[in-house]
């Protein structure tokens, strides 16, 4: 198939040009569409005309295209077999957002598991993957993982990040700082998951791995948000002499750079019962940073 024997063609590659009600327009590209795209010959190129021009059905699709058994899916889902075009990943992200906008998170759990499999796809093409294929694959588990974590699925969001870190791992990444990055982040799930025994062994990795990165201001500060979940760790632990040494860290490491943070940091170290009274409860988490980055939910509405 191509672009020019297709309804994307035809319509001047904007569905809402067919007449002035978008859905009824959507409705009837996707009738052009279903016959077309199954017809179409196997190929990377005429993959990804389809790919974009399901990319705009997504935007404007009727919300009677959009259930598992929708013919919409069906087409995203039999294009992204196999794929590993970026194309078809951008197609099957554009399907995710419109259903986790829409607050369908078992169909936005399945676009995203079709978009991490055309990512993994790509990968083991590349013996040393691209800053693009990286930073796909990258997205499509943080995408998979801000369903799961909406969820309450804790231990599949740990999952996402155990694949992140074998990847990491599988190209020598581990020792930079994204790889840390996400040693810090498998700490801040699993204190979030109520493992607090591994996100200690896992914070602790992080920190001692951001030492040698610590020539950059980045690294400099999220050692400090790493020193601040070590020090939340221990204090659930009751280790509170090693909770209030990870807060002073912390805070000292934040003075010149980022003040505001420091003083927030140090209101939390405040907030600190006296040893006598102390109890192994969560403190106050601060407000000038975030302590989890990975798989919290936030999706932009689709553009229609």
């Amino acid at each position: 198939m191509t672009t020019a024997d297709t309804p994307y063609e035809r319509h001047n590659q904007d569905p809402s040009t067919l007449d002035r009600d978008p859905t009824t327009a959507a409705d009837r590209i996707l009738g052009d569409t279903v016959p077309s795209v199954r017809a179409r010959p196997a190929g990377d190129r005429t993959d990804n005309d389809d790919a974009r021009l399901l990319s705009g059905l997504w935007r404007t699709a009727p919300d009677s295209a959009l259930g598992r058994s929708g013919e919409l899916y069906g087409l995203s889902a039999e294009l992204a077999a196999g794929s590993s075009s970026v194309d078809v990943a951008a197609m099957l992200r554009q399907g995710y957002l419109r259903y986790a906008h829409d607050g369908d998170f078992r169909m936005a759990t399945a676009m995203a598991i079709h978009e991490l499999a055309v990512w993994r796809n790509r990968e083991r093409q590349e013996s040393a993957p691209s800053t693009t294929t990286l930073d796909g694959y990258t997205g499509a588990l943080h995408a998979l993982a801000r369903v799961y974590r909406t969820q309450g699925l804790m231990h599949e969001v740990i999952d996402c990040l155990d694949e992140l870190l074998e990847v990491h791992v599988r190209h020598g990444l581990n020792q930079k700082l994204g790889g840390t990055w996400t040693l810090r982040e498998l700490g801040a799930a699993m204190l979030d998951a109520g493992r607090t025994a591994s996100a200690r062994d896992y914070l602790r990795q992080a920190d001692a791995a951001y030492l040698p990165l610590c020539g950059a201001t980045v690294a400099v500060r999220q050692r400090a948000v790493c020193q601040v979940l070590l020090g939340q760790t221990y204090w659930i632990l009751e280790k509170y002499d090693e909770a209030h040494r990870n807060f002073v860290r912390a805070n000292r490491a934040l003075l010149r750079s980022d003040p505001y943070a420091a003083a927030d940091i140090r209101r939390l170290m405040d907030s600190m019962p006296h040893a006598h009274d102390a109890r192994p409860q969560l403190l106050p988490r601060p407000t000038a940073f975030t302590l989890t980055e990975f798989g919290l939910p936030a999706w932009p509405s689709p553009p229609r």
